[in-house]
């Protein structure tokens, strides 16, 4: 692989990681962990979860090695199965396991997009095409809900090219930041975007489909205050709060979160077009 490829896919790799860090200082975030609590999580806290962010960085580094000697995407699906057990033997849960498929998807796309001249969004589509065929993610709640129909999760979401990373989050982001919100409400914004889009398959085991209307409403309900220029803080803990009662949170929308804050510094960066999203609005 040229040199000058395989230290933009290092240099993305570190971009993802610090994403993992600015999703956790986000706050606050209903039923998540923030710098106030951790949310509908009692088994977590905000230095182990940002432990658990330095360790999947340190595994993005090496998906990004194996990538510039020259793997390929499926290749590098034992190493992610194989970081994703050391994750839950050295934690003692699943603090960011999508969040290493997520990652490893993008870093894929990345050597995809330069192979085949694509924009990164199709990279992601044709490395999907590529693994998902044989990639199996075990009995997990995400794939209990795609069997009972009442979610694609983020396998759907990666066929689909990330939607709601690319054509959602992204923008939103884009848009928060040309408004000239500061770097809390524009996280907060794009917070807002993922809530109303994201199939999340946490949300769903947890509380069922009026969990995830109820982020939907509290997405759209959030957009409206920050437009309005009105202080989301006391909704965001009133929220919290209920979260918490109830046990809803909302792990793939943290995730996604976290994966636009990596691709926008990414981009800002590497601003070529093979590297750089479509950021489209729909």
């Amino acid at each position: 692989m040229h040199s000058s490829l395989a230290s933009e896919i290092l240099r993305l790799a570190d971009c993802l990681a610090e994403g993992l860090r600015r999703e956790l200082f986000l706050t606050p975030k209903p039923g998540l962990v923030d710098l106030l609590d951790a949310g509908a999580h009692p088994d977590l806290s905000l230095p182990l979860m940002l432990e658990s962010a330095e360790f999947v960085g340190r595994g993005y580094r090496s998906f990004a090695r194996a990538l510039a000697e020259g793997r390929d995407a499926a290749q590098l699906l034992p190493l992610g199965r194989d970081l994703e057990k050391q994750l839950l033997e050295k934690f003692g849960t699943n603090t960011h396991k999508g969040a290493i498929f997520l990652g490893g998807l993008l870093l894929c796309a990345l050597a995809e997009s330069r192979r085949q001249e694509l924009d990164l969004q199709q990279g992601v589509v044709a490395v999907a095409l590529h693994i998902l065929p044989t990639h199996q993610t075990g009995a997990t709640h995400g794939a209990r809900l795609r069997d009972k129909q009442l979610a694609t999760g983020i396998l759907g979401e990666a066929r689909r090219g990330l939607p709601s990373l690319f054509n959602a989050a992204l923008p939103a982001l884009a848009a928060a930041h040309s408004r000239g919100l500061d770097e809390n409400r524009a996280g907060l914004a794009t917070l807002a975007r993922l809530m109303q889009c994201v199939d999340d398959t946490t949300a769903l085991h947890r509380c069922g489909p009026p969990g995830l209307a109820r982020l939907r409403r509290d997405g759209a309900r959030l957009e409206s205050l920050l437009g309005q220029e009105v202080d989301p803080w006391p909704f965001l803990l009133a929220a919290n709060q209920d979260y918490i009662a109830l046990g809803l949170t909302m792990g793939g929308v943290a995730d996604l979160l976290a994966m636009a804050y990596g691709i926008s510094t990414f981009v800002q960066q590497f601003p070529s077009p093979a590297a750089a999203p479509a950021l489209t609005s729909g």
